[in-house]
């Protein structure tokens, strides 16, 4: 449990919040994991929820939350559910906070219409994850290539000494765009009220490769630059979005 670290989300989300809506309300972290965040809510005495689909990181919020905040308070406040329907009711939150959870969701568009429909008219939808346009891989901590096809990625993560990802990579985490969820949320009936740019392009031509031998060469090409793109890469946008919620 890295309560520092659900401390330092919550100041972000709600000083973003703040911006948007006059009454904070209730609040949903969707992807909750062990609950850091709920319980920083909730230690500041906001009204806060969580569900994920992780059976371990509810259990171990249950196993410690009361060390932080008084049982009842505590209880049902991270809930198991089954990644399709949200279980709560139509308009129950004003809030809805989700850190780089999207991209591990095979049905985005059902989840993101799930977490509109379970937000308040006038209510905040604010998202953030790993835009695939990006040249980072965040969870491995290397450089990537956009898009890149599967049978590139073990040849790929091999150079960089990463085989260990190698099946989380290819099934836990999914291609998704800032565009891409701002479409599904406008048909959801929401406004964009801001969103992350285009990430910048540092190698535009990476789609010729189809080679194992091509991504041996590339892969080493930014190995031996990396202190010169490194920087580059981290600046690179990843997906934020802030939407509310309008129909």
């Amino acid at each position: 449990m890295d309560i520092e670290r659900g401390e330092k989300r919550w100041r972000i989300f709600i000083h973003k919040a703040k911006k948007y809506v006059n009454s904070i309300g209730k609040c949903l972290d969707l992807g909750c994991g062990r609950g850091e965040f709920v319980l920083a809510g909730l230690r500041k005495g906001y009204d806060v929820f969580g569900i994920d689909v992780q059976e371990l990181g509810i259990k171990q919020f249950e196993q410690v939350a009361h060390k932080y905040v008084t049982q009842d308070k505590a209880n049902s406040r991270c809930i198991l559910y089954d990644g399709s329907y949200v279980p709560f009711d139509s308009n129950t939150f004003m809030l809805v906070h989700s850190w780089f959870v999207l991209e591990h969701i095979s049905n985005l568009a059902e989840v993101l219409r799930e977490i509109v429909r379970v937000t308040h008219i006038g209510g905040i939808l604010i998202l953030d994850a790993q835009d695939a346009r990006t040249y980072y891989e965040g969870h491995a901590n290397i450089p990537w290539l956009p898009f890149m096809p599967k049978y590139l990625i073990p040849a790929w993560l091999k150079e960089f000494a990463c085989e260990d990802k190698l099946d989380y990579l290819m099934n836990s985490v999914y291609y998704i765009t800032t565009p891409e969820v701002v479409a599904i949320l406008e048909a959801c009936g929401c406004e964009i009220l801001e969103m992350s740019g285009t990430p910048n392009s540092v190698l535009p031509t990476h789609t010729s490769i189809c080679s194992e031998d091509e991504v041996i060469r590339i892969a080493n090409e930014f190995k031996n630059s990396y202190s010169d793109t490194i920087s580059m890469l981290f600046q690179n946008k990843n997906l934020h979005i802030i939407a509310r919620k309008v129909l």
